[in-house]
């Protein structure tokens, strides 16, 4: 246990308490803002501290057995730590082997959601996206059935974290990435650190932090290998905060992306058009507006069907 959980540990027991003088919640407030790993430190404290104060009655009790120890400011720190850790570490592996399904998460157009894996792992699933996690002994594997998600990978060099999506698979260790899975498509940015993309019999692709790749699944493999092109990480994940990028992306893989933000939906892209390739950026909020005026980008023609849905077809000059 390095000195900052201790700090954080020691700070969640004092704040625990009936009366909190506003001279020690200004010592708590200056203690966070000093960095981002005591801000980060305190909140997964809180987490295992949480889960110890929920476990059941008989958890409790083996982990009290544990904790005969002397009672030193020093022995109770670590025994909060320990059991804490412990407790999450016995509830999530009784959660997961004991559900007859793997847990989903998903989200509603236009909704983001922030996880917070069992792991201690992060994610953001952006909108209209689903995700399946199946964590194990041997590796921490998620299932993105459909739309985006930002990764904060914790490091854990026994178990992989493996993202699948459609036929490719992203294996990272401790590392921060964007995966969006649209349609045949599936694209992978790198913030930090670095993952291995593979697709059945291809060569394995490593991306490291700047790196982008638009795959096409491919249906053999004697496909296209991907393309690897350069991005600025602090990009990577701009459409938490509403900014859609795209940078000679196909626009097929653009429509999609858009639509689970857009009131109106492209229902049918003719082919020819969803090949043309989209760089630019799509505001959230304007995305209707984008939609419409794409015959002024694009040699395309837009189609307003009687429900308000529309379909692009390739427009002759």
């Amino acid at each position: 246990m390095n000195a900052r959980w201790h700090e954080a540990a020691d700070w969640i027991q004092r704040l625990d308490q009936n009366e909190v003088s506003d001279e020690e919640l200004q010592a708590w407030f200056d203690w966070r803002a000093k960095s981002v790993d005591n801000e980060r430190a305190f909140e997964e404290m809180q987490d295992l501290y949480l889960a110890l104060r929920e476990a059941p009655a008989e958890e409790k009790q083996a982990l009290r057995r544990i904790g005969q120890a002397p009672r030193n400011q020093f022995a109770r720190i670590t025994w909060g730590l320990a059991a804490s850790v412990l407790i999450a570490l016995m509830g999530g592996i009784i959660w997961w082997r004991g559900s007859a399904t793997p847990p989903v998460y998903s989200t509603q157009r236009g909704e983001h959601r922030a996880i917070t894996l069992p792991d201690g792992s992060r994610l953001v699933l952006g909108a209209d996206s689903s995700i399946v996690l199946s964590y194990t002994d041997a590796r921490r594997a998620l299932n993105l059935a459909r739309g985006e998600a930002y990764f904060e990978v914790k490091k854990d060099a026994v178990r992989p974290f493996i993202v699948q999506a459609g036929a490719v698979q992203i294996a990272a260790l401790g590392t921060a990435f964007d995966v969006k899975h649209a349609g045949e498509h599936v694209t992978v940015a790198v913030a930090e650190g670095a993952v291995q993309l593979s697709e059945g019999n291809a060569p394995h692709l490593k991306l490291v932090a700047g790196q982008k790749s638009d795959i096409a699944i491919r249906s053999t493999k004697d496909g296209p290998l991907p393309v690897v092109t350069q991005v600025n990480p602090e990009s990577i994940s701009s459409w938490q905060q509403g900014q859609l990028q795209f940078n000679g992306e196909p626009l097929g893989m653009v429509v999609e992306s858009v639509n689970r933000y857009a009131h109106r939906q492209i229902v049918k892209v003719e082919p020819e058009v969803a090949a043309m390739a989209y760089t630019g950026t799509v505001q959230r909020e304007r995305a209707d507006e984008w939609i419409d005026n794409l015959p002024q980008i694009f040699s395309v023609k837009k189609v307003d069907l009687p429900d308000g849905n529309v379909v692009l077809v390739k427009r002759s000059d």
